[in-house]
């Protein structure tokens, strides 16, 4: 998964094999570097911090959308696990998957069960088949995200938030 900004405690990346395809926004996912069951298992500071980053994370991720020529809806934050449980079982680590939706979205080989927004997204078994056509977000894509997080983190709306970087 191409890394797009790493901090001492978190890591933001793009997708390899995404949820959602780019053309219709995108998946991005900010993860906890250390092994976290469960969200509520995290220690306050650090999860405020991991809240923190997604904020602006999400931010940025429709910022650099907007700027490439999306029509931006909203973005979904998700943090589910689920799939760490499923053969070959994973140590879950604690992960905030963004999707980024758009309107006028579609799949890209028109599958009938995808749902446009506003209807939530629909994630089957990545083994069906449903996401093989979903490209992920480009090198430059992931280049932008990372530049214009290091500018919102200057901005007086994130100034106060510390991450060693």
């Amino acid at each position: 998964m191409p890394l797009i900004l790493e901090t001492k405690d978190f890591k933001v990346t793009g997708h390899d094999k995404p949820h959602h395809p780019r053309e219709n926004g995108g998946h991005i996912v900010v993860w906890t570097k250390e092994p976290y069951a469960h969200l509520s298992d995290l220690p306050l500071g650090l999860a405020a911090g991991f809240m923190h980053l997604n904020q602006v994370v999400g931010e940025a991720f429709v910022n650099v959308a907007t700027a490439n020529g999306l029509k931006v809806a909203r973005v979904n934050y998700a943090c589910f696990g689920n799939w760490n449980y499923k053969e070959p079982i994973k140590d879950p680590v604690v992960h905030m998957s963004l999707y980024l939706r758009t309107w006028g979205e579609k799949h890209p080989d028109n599958d009938p069960l995808f749902l446009a927004f506003p209807e939530a997204l629909y994630l089957p078994d990545r083994n069906t088949g449903y996401y093989d056509h979903f490209e992920p977000l480009t090198e430059q894509e992931c280049h932008q995200l990372k530049e214009e997080l290091l500018r919102l983190l200057k901005t007086d709306k994130y100034k106060g938030i510390v991450f060693s970087i």
